[in-house]
């Protein structure tokens, strides 16, 4: 793909290209879409099992492409009395923590990833990050700012610099709670890929008017 992964491009692109909120949402609104089609539109229906910011692809006008399916696995429709149970093997920083435990494979994984992803979009940082020569997880630092007051104010200090002034806090406020919703501990509250697409859509749709 021309413009190589999600990871790459965030790192090395020049702030005119990278500084646009409407192609971050857009990357964001077509993985949605593409792990929408996986788990509810193909039969059986599929898990990535690797979502994360290196295996989503960009093509010359910014359109996300996901790659690289070798961890996917069929699963068994959530509301089903079957699930299937494995080891799972995503990428560090990237995997729900209840099913690094379990190994019990839903869709919830995927959406877990993808709540990180799109922490990526917003800060431009990847998954993990090395503060004082620590190992840091990029979602736990977001979230407990999320969960303090006042979060709005405090989000403004997260937002990738690059990306344009105008109304960056408001809609970094908007990603970053559909994010934090994505990267909830409890599967029963994790949206589907559904209703992130619906949400997703919701955020393009203002920012386009």
């Amino acid at each position: 793909m021309e413009k190589g992964s999600l990871r790459d491009w965030l790192c090395n692109q020049s702030t005119d290209e990278i500084g646009c909120w409407t192609r971050r949402i857009q990357i964001a609104l077509d993985v949605a879409n593409g792990l929408h089609y996986l788990h509810s539109f193909t039969k059986p229906a599929y898990v990535h099992g690797d979502i994360n910011s290196s295996n989503i692809l960009l093509n010359g006008g910014l359109r996300a492409k996901i790659a690289n399916f070798s961890l996917a696995k069929e699963v068994a429709s959530e509301t089903s009395s079957v699930t299937f149970r494995t080891r799972v093997t995503g990428s560090r920083g990237y995997l729900a923590p209840e099913f690094a435990q379990t190994g019990q494979v839903t869709s919830k994984i995927d959406v877990f990833a993808f709540g990180l992803v799109l922490l990526e979009l917003i800060t431009g940082k990847h998954a993990t990050i090395t503060q004082d020569r620590r190992e840091i997880l990029l979602h736990k630092t977001v979230v407990s700012i999320m969960e303090k007051d006042n979060a709005e104010a405090k989000n403004y200090s997260f937002i990738d610099p690059r990306l344009n002034c105008e109304s960056r806090t408001e809609l970094a406020l908007r990603m970053a709670q559909l994010s934090v919703a994505c990267l909830t501990e409890e599967p029963t509250k994790t949206p589907c890929m559904e209703e992130v697409v619906s949400v997703l859509s919701k955020i393009r749709a203002d920012i386009c008017k």
